[in-house]
């Protein structure tokens, strides 16, 4: 029952939008990279939820996908990785592995992006212009590198204390980036915020943020597991990410239908709809009011986690 209203509600929630209608026939990669970024971000969940790492490697599969689709992609699935590696309970090896597998296999395609583009700065592999030349593509690849390392460390069993930590230091950073760029680049900065303003009030969008904020602003009031953090601050981290691509892109920020910030939004719509929903479903205030949300027998015991 509950499962059933969750769907329903989820699906009503994504397909209000006109906006997120017309991407299903404009052809576009947004939309593809939020419907996996969904996947990712729920399969993660999942595996927290039921206990159950067989979830794991369709989330990082999903996650791999995401970071393909567009140049931004890369960036987002690690900053989603960083939280659900500090959210996460489940054992060391499979998370490990997964990171490792997802790094890797990123890597790649990023070095063969650098390597194979032409001298002119046009791309032979997909068109990006200068948005990510040779030299941000080995930056970013440095990012990877010790952003993997830095995961992997995380997993330690004397690491536990500090994985509470990482969802909220992450968006503490992204925070503080937001606020230096928006020092540094004040013009793009007031732009962004109207640009912001714009989509929630824009006719294509439905006021579906309005709701999204109100909803959001609620479930603040009603109980939470541990592992809702992939959810919750992933979509938050995603958000501020997207202004701070707003912030520090050479384009101001806008809500014509082809403009690359506006169809990033659309990454947030099938989690933002599924979060709140789920929420409010699964609350005690609805179902069962005994129920405890984490109870001690279904909690892992850290020294296990390295198993």
């Amino acid at each position: 029952m509950r499962a059933a209203l969750a769907t329903l509600l989820t699906i009503a929630a994504i397909a209000s939008p006109y906006f997120f209608i017309v991407q299903s026939f404009y052809i576009h990669e947004s939309l593809a990279g939020a419907v996996y970024l969904f996947f990712a971000a729920t399969s993660f969940w999942l595996a927290e939820q039921e206990r159950e790492r067989a979830w794991l490697p369709f989330a990082f599969l999903y996650l791999l996908a995401f970071s393909l689709h567009r140049v931004d992609g890369p960036i987002v699935a690690m900053i989603l990785l960083v939280i659900v590696c500090g959210a996460s309970r489940m054992p060391a090896r499979p998370i490990n592995w997964g990171v490792l597998i997802f790094s890797v296999v990123s890597l790649v395609w990023l070095g063969a992006q650098a390597m194979l583009q032409p001298p002119d700065g046009a791309w032979s592999l997909r068109p990006a212009g200068p948005n990510l030349d040779s030299a941000r593509l080995g930056v970013l690849m440095l990012v990877y590198v010790v952003s993997t390392g830095c995961l992997l460390s995380l997993r330690h069993p004397r690491m536990v204390r500090l994985r509470d930590w990482i969802p909220l230091l992450v968006i503490a950073l992204l925070i503080c980036a937001l606020g230096a760029a928006s020092i540094w680049r004040p013009s793009f900065a007031d732009a962004t915020i109207v640009g912001v303003i714009g989509i929630a009030a824009y006719p294509s969008w439905g006021g579906i943020w309005y709701i999204f904020l109100v909803l959001g602003a609620l479930s603040l009031l009603l109980p939470k597991e541990r592992h809702d953090r992939i959810l919750s601050y992933g979509t938050l981290a995603t958000l501020l990410f997207i202004l701070l691509l707003s912030v520090m892109h050479d384009r101001e920020f806008s809500s014509r239908w082809g403009d690359s910030i506006n169809r990033m939004m659309t990454y947030l719509i099938p989690i933002f709809s599924f979060y709140p929903l789920m929420i409010y479903v699964r609350a005690p205030l609805f179902w069962d009011r005994e129920k405890q949300l984490d109870p001690p027998s279904q909690q892992l015991d850290p020294v296990r986690e390295t198993a």
